[in-house]
């Protein structure tokens, strides 16, 4: 996909057949504040940068399946 004169590509999306060595964390939404979103249980160091919040279905996604997985 070409935007602005830069080439885009997925880095990561919720299928296991890509290979992206990206951390995956299961969180409880605690409160939401305008853009703010406040999180419970996100499995990171200080000052890692998050790329991504998408909402989970419980049905689909388990905590024991989270953290990082190489494809």
């Amino acid at each position: 996909m070409q935007a602005k004169g830069f080439e885009e590509r997925v880095l990561a999306c919720r299928y296991s057949c890509f290979r992206s060595p990206v951390a995956l964390s299961v969180v409880r939404l605690v409160k939401r504040e305008g853009r703010l979103l406040c999180v419970e249980g996100l499995d990171l160091f200080d000052g890692t940068p998050v790329l991504d919040i998408k909402p989970c279905q419980s049905t689909r996604m388990h905590a024991h399946r989270s953290g990082f997985r190489r494809g």
